[in-house]
C-alpha cells in the first residue's frame, strides 16, 4: 500500500497539469429548505434573525460542523438519561433539508450500539437524499470513547487517505498517543468534489472542553500546531495550500485560577493560527447552549487562500431561531434534548470556473 505521502504527491503532480486552476471561494451559507421531523408538524431551520433563506442550489459543495452529542446515548450513562437518546429520524431529516455534503462530526460512540444507530442514520440518509452516504471515524480510543470523524455523500464528494492528526489533541506531549488524556486527535481526509470543482483538505477536531488551566492550555497547544500540520514526516502546507479545519473548539475561556473571557480566547486563538490562517466568523454568534445561554464553540477555519474577506459561516437550527438570546432552561427546544446542546455551522465551498 503506498504511503500517505506518496498518495498526496501523486495527487499534487496530477493536479499541475490540469488546464485550470479553480479559485475557490467559501461561500456564505446558501438558504436552508424546511426541516420535516418525524411529526407530521413542519419545522423550518432559520439564520440570522430568524428569517429563511432562500432554495439552496446543487452547485456548491456543502460542508458542515456538528458536535451530536453522545450520540447515540444523550449522555454518558444511556440509563441515566433515556429522554435524551439520538432522535435518528429528526438528526437524518436535518442532515438531509440542510442538504449538507460533508459533515464533520464530534462525541460519536462507535461501540455496538453506537455502529447499529449510525447504520439507521446512513439507511435513512440514502433514503431521504438518494445519495450513497458513508462514515469515518479517528481509530485511537477505546470502543466506548467519544470519537471525530466524517459523514458524506459519497456522490458527491470523495474522502480518503484518512488518519488521526496527534498534532490536535493538546495533551499528546503526556505521553499515550494520538488519544492521550482521553482527548482527540484530529480526523485528516483529502476531499474531492465527485465533479472535480474542488479539492481540499479536510481536519476535523474536538477540544479539550473545560475552564480550568489545563484545558485551556490544552487548547493553546492544540491551536498552535494548526499553521504547521504535518502528514507523515511532511508540513500540509508544502502539498497543498488548500486546508479547512473545522469542529469542536471548545473556545469557553478559562476560570480557574485567572478569569479568560471567551472573547479573549477568540484574540489569542486568532493570533496562533494567523497569517497562514483565518477563522470564519459565525452568523449568528452562537453555535451551542448551555445553562440557557448561547456560545460559540463550533467553527471553521480555513488556510488563507481559500477565505475571500468577510466570508462567514451560518448557524442553523434553534440557536439560529432563537437569535442567541436567553432560553429557558426547563423548557428548551426539543432538537436540544433528542441531539444536541450544539446546532449545526454551515459553509458553502465552489469554483468559479477557470
Amino acid at each position: 500500500m503506498h504511503s500517505l505521502i506518496t498518495l498526496l504527491s501523486n495527487r499534487l503532480l496530477v493536479r499541475m497539469h490540469l488546464q485550470r486552476r479553480s479559485w475557490l471561494i467559501l461561500a456564505s451559507g446558501l438558504a436552508a429548505a424546511l426541516l420535516v421531523p418525524p411529526v407530521e408538524a413542519q419545522q423550518e431551520i432559520t439564520r440570522g434573525g430568524g428569517e429563511p433563506d432562500a432554495e439552496i442550489t446543487a452547485a456548491p459543495l456543502r460542508l458542515a460542523t456538528w458536535n451530536i452529542r453522545w450520540f447515540p446515548r444523550g449522555c454518558p450513562d444511556a440509563a441515566e438519561c433515556p429522554e435524551s437518546r439520538t432522535d435518528l429520524d429528526t438528526l437524518a431529516a436535518r442532515i438531509a433539508q440542510l442538504k449538507i455534503d460533508l459533515l464533520a462530526v464530534q462525541e460519536i460512540l462507535y461501540d455496538d450500539d453506537g455502529q447499529s444507530a449510525m447504520a439507521i442514520v446512513i439507511s435513512k440518509l440514502d433514503s431521504l437524499t438518494g445519495g450513497r452516504w458513508k462514515i469515518d471515524l479517528q481509530e485511537c480510543g477505546a470502543l466506548e470513547s467519544q470519537r471525530v470523524g466524517f459523514l458524506w455523500d459519497d456522490t458527491r464528494v470523495h474522502l480518503g487517505d484518512f488518519a488521526d492528526i496527534g498534532q490536535l489533541n493538546g495533551a499528546i506531549e503526556e505521553g499515550g498517543g494520538a488519544c492521550a488524556a482521553n482527548l482527540r486527535p484530529g480526523r485528516y481526509a483529502y476531499a474531492r468534489a465527485r465533479d472535480g470543482s474542488v479539492d481540499f483538505h479536510a481536519v476535523t477536531v474536538h477540544f479539550d472542553s473545560g475552564r480550568r488551566a489545563k484545558d485551556y492550555n490544552n487548547r493553546r497547544d492544540a491551536t498552535a500546531e494548526i499553521p504547521r500540520l504535518m502528514i507523515g514526516d511532511t508540513p500540509l502546507a508544502q502539498i497543498d495550500e488548500d486546508v479547512i479545519v473545522f469542529g469542536d473548539f471548545n473556545t469557553m475561556g478559562q476560570g480557574d485560577p485567572t478569569e479568560i473571557t471567551a472573547s479573549e480566547e477568540f484574540e489569542v486563538f486568532d493570533a496562533q493560527i494567523g497569517p497562514s490562517f483565518k477563522r470564519l466568523n459565525v452568523d449568528p454568534f452562537c453555535s451551542e447552549y448551555y445553562r440557557g445561554r448561547g456560545g460559540v464553540l463550533d467553527f471553521f477555519v480555513v488556510s488563507k487562500s481559500l477565505a475571500p474577506k468577510e466570508m462567514k459561516a451560518h448557524v442553523y437550527g434553534y440557536c439560529a431561531e432563537a437569535a442567541c438570546s436567553i432560553l429557558d432552561e426547563e423548557a428548551m427546544p426539543r432538537d436540544y434534548q433528542r441531539i444536541s446542546d450544539h446546532c449545526p455551522v454551515v459553509m458553502d465551498i465552489q469554483s468559479t470556473g477557470s
